[in-house]
């Protein structure tokens, strides 16, 4: 027979919960953090060039992309974090506080404040703020990207 899981089983179920998100966390800004090394570097090469402005854009749509599922998805996160904290009080058949899963506990009124300027939320948002203006103001916005026109020489009667 097996035995009933204990509220401290419960306790060390979600701490693991926790530990996992937070490292699903930590890869995620990494991940972005690579991502956009790589779009700013390709940026950089792409500002200069006489034909960039096109792969200006691109890459400032790519990167605003990145930006914004970077931010849903940190959100979920931090949510996930947020329910996971809750978690071993309501189980607690005794009443007894738990020591908590995350090393602060928030009043409930104001949790969502943690989520919304969370360190890991702001930093996407900058970088999509970033991306956003460079869509808008780089070297498309500032160029005319007609084709360009035939210039017709004209030849004077005398031959030259």
């Amino acid at each position: 027979m097996s035995e009933q899981p204990t509220p401290y089983d419960d306790e060390i179920t979600a701490r693991e919960l926790a530990r996992h998100e937070n490292e699903v966390t930590n890869h995620r800004m990494e991940w972005f953090g690579t991502i956009n090394g790589f779009l700013f570097a390709a940026l950089g090469f792409a500002w200069g060039s006489p034909n960039g402005a096109r792969l200006v854009a691109v890459l400032s749509v790519a990167g605003a992309l990145v930006s914004f599922f970077t931010i849903c998805t940190l959100t979920a996160s931090t949510r996930a974090m947020s329910n996971l904290s809750k978690f071993p009080v309501a189980r607690r058949p005794d009443g007894r506080r738990a020591p908590g899963i995350v090393g602060i506990d928030p009043d409930p009124g104001f949790r969502w404040i943690g989520s919304i300027l969370a360190i890991w939320t702001l930093i996407p948002v900058t970088f999509l703020v970033v991306w956003i203006w460079l869509f808008f103001n780089g070297p498309l916005a500032h160029s005319k990207l007609s084709p360009p026109s035939i210039q017709h020489s004209t030849v004077s009667e005398n031959g030259g």
